[in-house]
């Protein structure tokens, strides 16, 4: 009896280690195309919406969080800021983090502006 209880406490262990695993951890970094619709401020986060390019999410918009120490890369190479980067083309790599089984946030990590083709 007591090694039956041991060896279910044991699973139920496991999996929910398993399962908070899955839930919590994040993704690794992901790139995407896209033109930066809008930037905006406000409760101490920044937000952009960015129109992503190519692919079968062609033309779909979405909001992401800017990472405090993200880097945002002019069409020079140079640092830049923000406000310089909406409406352009850019290169974002961004990750993504699990908040519950149906929430998610992404969070940029970097910018990189392109040039118009």
């Amino acid at each position: 009896m007591k090694k039956l209880l041991f060896v279910l406490l044991t699973i139920t262990f496991f999996s929910s280690l398993c399962f908070a695993e899955e839930v919590s951890s994040p993704a690794g970094v992901e790139t995407i195309t896209g033109r930066i619709d809008s930037v905006a401020t406000g409760g101490g986060k920044t937000q952009v919406t960015i129109r992503q390019e190519g692919g079968f999410d062609d033309g779909a918009v979405s909001a992401y969080l800017i990472a405090p120490d993200a880097t945002i890369t002019g069409k020079d190479g140079s640092a830049t800021s923000l406000n310089w980067a909406k409406g352009n083309r850019a290169s974002i790599s961004y990750t993504t983090t699990f908040e519950g089984p149906v929430r998610s946030i992404r969070t940029i990590k970097s910018i990189k502006l392109l040039s118009d083709v």
